[in-house]
């Protein structure tokens, strides 16, 4: 089969219960189709309006996304590069754990407080985030960052 390619911008137009994703020589990529009568809405189980146009709206942004993920900018490379290595990663995995259990706390029918806070106090009080804390002092900058005084 031969390599098809879509070139960008892609868009999202609108048209009857459809919304259509094209690319920029105006192929159709997607079609997201929904209902306004929410009777016929769950009976057909379509998509609101709302729902289907912020998904073709996000689908019509993938190029872009994908292009800018590889022109990071040197402070934003060496801010990931420290990030996935080195004391940083211990931190970023603490909040990203963190965020979880209280996303986990909310979105619970009948959360549990004391465990909640339980498993906060086990993800700050983790030895690798602790002594990841000790390593980066709060003075220190951020890698890519001047130090201040610097570039003035």
């Amino acid at each position: 089969m031969p390599h098809r390619s879509f070139p960008p911008p892609w868009s999202a137009e609108e048209n009857t219960e459809t919304f259509i994703v094209k690319d920029a020589t105006g192929q159709p990529l997607a079609y997201l189709y929904y209902e306004n009568d929410l009777q016929r809405q769950m009976s057909q189980k379509r998509l609101s309006r709302d729902q289907a146009g912020r998904i073709a709206v996000n689908i019509a942004k993938l190029p872009d996304l994908l292009r800018g993920e590889q022109k990071l900018s040197a402070n934003t490379a060496a801010v990931v590069k420290a990030i996935s290595t080195g004391p940083l990663r211990a931190q970023y995995q603490a909040i990203r754990d963190a965020q979880r259990a209280l996303a986990t706390h909310l979105e619970a029918e009948y959360p549990d407080d004391r465990d909640t806070i339980n498993a906060l106090v086990g993800i700050i009080d983790d030895r690798e985030f602790v002594a990841a804390l000790n390593a980066v002092s709060p003075d220190r900058p951020l890698p890519g960052k001047p130090e201040s005084g610097e570039g003035k």
